[in-house]
């Protein structure tokens, strides 16, 4: 299950995840371009835990190669996969008990991934697999298959058809909880 939190030191009403029930998931979204196409995704997440694959945002169908899927890799970075075909990571210290806020791009013309931490890029990683996909679902919190559920907090998360330009994720950053 989950549940909204007033979080008063940060102005906003944030996703409370407790590790056990689901998270937040919408079945068949159209309109959204994950596909062969550029793509821009994250959000604010102040972790309770960090265990190895704890789901921040998935993205498809719970079918091979038809999905991205963002978690962490325990306290030592971010995973992106798509779908049990490749993973690829980007390393750097993840941190419980504050906000921080991460950012993927996805840019298809390369099938270069970038994540951004509190707006500071940590790296890319290049892709050799493609996805497809047709409706899609979104989770929040959890994997496509219910598994692996976040602890701790949630909050503004965004799916933008297209990479943001620097000013753009800079506006988006700053405009904080």
């Amino acid at each position: 299950s989950f549940s909204t939190t007033v979080r008063t030191n940060e102005g906003s009403h944030s996703l409370s995840l407790n590790g056990s029930g689901g998270a937040v998931k919408a079945s068949g979204v159209t309109g959204i371009d994950i596909g062969d196409a550029d793509w821009s995704w994250g959000g604010w997440a102040n972790w309770g835990a960090l265990p190895a694959n704890a789901y921040m945002i998935s993205f498809g169908t719970d079918t091979s190669g038809d999905a991205w899927q963002m978690y962490t890799n325990s306290t030592t970075g971010i995973n992106l996969t798509l779908h049990t075909l490749e993973t690829k990571t980007i390393s750097f210290t993840l941190v419980t008990g504050s906000w921080h806020w991460y950012w993927s791009e996805y840019t298809a013309s390369t099938n270069t991934w970038e994540l951004f931490v509190d707006n500071v890029s940590q790296g890319t990683a290049a892709f050799t697999n493609t996805i497809t996909y047709a409706n899609a679902e979104i989770a929040i919190g959890e994997g496509l298959d219910a598994s692996s559920r976040a602890t701790g907090y949630f909050d503004d998360w965004r799916i933008y058809n297209g990479v943001t330009t620097p000013g753009e994720r800079t506006a988006i950053y700053a405009a904080g909880l």
